[in-house]
């Protein structure tokens, strides 16, 4: 149920980013796609970690979501960030969203 749930929020977001914000992406298709294996993939992680930690595996993915908002500049330009914030969680995913869009 979480990876229906995960999936449908991405592809609201993608498409909102496209066609309501108009987004350029070099090419859309891969934009949405990459959006889904990238949401899948985050879900899973914070889904097992849940699993195997329990109530402990919350606290962490809380922290988890706290870095990776502070790293993928949700909170303020990743510019403003030190060298290291970026390289802990989500620095190949900018790297790939950074690729597609224009």
């Amino acid at each position: 149920m979480f990876v229906i749930i995960s999936l449908f929020q991405t592809l609201i977001i993608t498409l909102g980013d496209m066609y309501v914000l108009g987004t350029q992406a070099t090419s859309p298709f891969r934009f949405v796609v990459f959006a889904l294996l990238i949401s899948l993939l985050f879900s899973s992680i914070i889904y097992t970690i849940v699993c195997i930690l329990g109530n402990v595996g919350k606290a962490v993915c809380i922290i988890l979501l706290v870095l990776q908002l502070g790293s993928s500049g949700g909170t303020f330009p990743i510019q403003m960030t030190s060298e290291i914030l970026p390289n802990i969680i989500s620095k190949s995913t900018i790297h790939l969203f950074n690729r597609i869009t224009t």
